[in-house]
């Protein structure tokens, strides 16, 4: 069971983007003793979900 995903790597991605990168953060801690794959999967989807939500803001504030 330490293998598999408790969600597809997907759902993760698509939780760090629309629900808030905090979200990865919060899977992070659920996830930590129990499935440390996952955990470190969801850390870095939510590490790399908030550069992109920067990214987004500071182009929207430039071009907008």
């Amino acid at each position: 069971m330490a293998d598999e995903f408790p969600l597809s790597k997907g759902v993760i991605w698509l939780m760090c983007l629309v629900l808030t990168p905090l979200c990865g953060a919060v899977l992070y801690y659920v996830w930590r003793k129990n499935n440390l794959a996952a955990a470190q999967y969801a850390n870095r989807a939510s590490w790399l979900s908030w550069m992109l939500w920067i990214v987004v803001g500071v182009w929207l504030r430039k071009y907008s």
